[in-house]
């Protein structure tokens, strides 16, 4: 494949290639790149390409697309994700939940209304960094859900370059356009209606052609997310399974593992400092202990020679060898400042 895209790229300096071949030269691109999308073949898949085990699916779009209800849908569950007929957005703040399925995980980060005209540009960012941080490394796919049901707004026509500006110019390369009340068309298949909106051909052609209808709700068809996870599949097979990163997901990287670093630093620093304290808490235990019993082997020691007493001077004799030198050590440190 590296070879026949240098092949239509290469040009020497000193032939100048006609406009027939030119348009030629983009007829045949055009077509290898349509084969590879539609078909996924062998041909086309990139030699490196290995099924990853974790799977990220990032959604983003307007308030009321639809994105909470696709990602309660990928997911399988009908809690993962708020829901709610609401002209404000019920997705606050990103949100990552996953499942384990075919032995692998799926993850999906739904994100509040980007596109909103009402936030600002400071809140918008850190919306992104949030929705960024629980992608990391990476998404493996961007799905800009776009709902059939509603009037095509000036925000949606411009989507794709709004990902482009906030996410990195290559992203577009990874995005996959997610339609969702695709079953309100009033007859007509989603492929007639994306034929019969210019708008909407533009939106597709900015990102390699790439859409999924969703159906979501009580009636919707089990098998319509496999399907999905397989065109996921197909864009990734062209890439070799790589996700999409930039310098933003590699910062976001960054100081997840360096906040990973200062935790188990922390945590290393309180564990020494309980060792400490329990070590501090023994010691003066002990020496709590030797006092104790020293003081009544001086009394009783004491005891004996005034009265005179050999069983006093025995008693005082075994409390100091049960104890040993140590404590003895300890005991006339503390009485007289000296060690014997």
């Amino acid at each position: 494949m590296t070879m026949l895209f240098s092949n239509l790229c290469l040009v020497s300096g000193s032939e100048k290639m006609t406009q027939v071949r030119i348009f030629k030269l983009r007829w045949i691109f055009v077509l290898f790149v349509t084969y590879c999308a539609d078909w996924s073949s062998v041909q086309c898949q990139h030699p490196d390409y290995k099924r990853p085990e974790e799977l990220r699916l990032i959604l983003v779009g307007k308030t009321g697309s639809g994105k909470s209800a696709s990602a309660n849908t990928i997911l399988g569950r009908e809690d993962a994700f708020k829901e709610d007929i609401s002209p404000g957005s019920v997705t606050e703040h990103c949100q990552r939940e996953q499942v384990t399925r075919d032995g692998r995980t799926i993850v999906v980060v739904d994100s509040p209304g980007l596109f909103d005209t009402n936030k600002t540009a400071k809140a918008i960012e850190e919306k992104i960094k949030a929705c960024v941080e629980k992608s990391v490394p990476g998404p493996h796919a961007i799905l800009l859900v776009i709902s059939l049901k509603a009037r095509f707004t000036e925000e949606e026509r411009s989507a794709v370059e709004w990902i482009k500006t906030h996410f990195g110019s290559d992203s577009s390369m990874y995005i996959i356009i997610l339609f969702t009340h695709g079953d309100m068309l009033g007859g007509k298949t989603v492929e007639q209606f994306v034929r019969e909106s210019t708008d909407l051909q533009r939106v597709l052609n900015n990102c390699g052609g790439r859409y999924f209808s969703l159906i979501n709700g009580p009636g919707s068809e089990p098998k319509q997310v496999q399907k999905l996870l397989h065109k996921v599949e197909t864009m990734l097979k062209l890439s070799g399974g790589l996700y999409y990163t930039n310098s933003m997901y590699k910062e976001a990287q960054r100081k997840i593992e360096e906040e990973k670093i200062r935790k188990k630093a922390e945590k290393e620093k309180i564990e020494r400092e309980e060792r400490g304290k329990k070590r501090e808490q023994e010691e003066e235990a002990r020496r709590s202990s030797c006092k104790a019993a020293l003081t009544a082997a001086v009394t009783a020691l004491g005891g004996g020679l005034l009265m005179p007493s050999t069983t006093l001077i025995v008693v005082a004799a075994g409390i100091a060898s049960t104890y040993g030198s140590e404590c003895v050590n300890d005991f006339f440190n503390d009485f007289f400042g000296w060690a014997t």
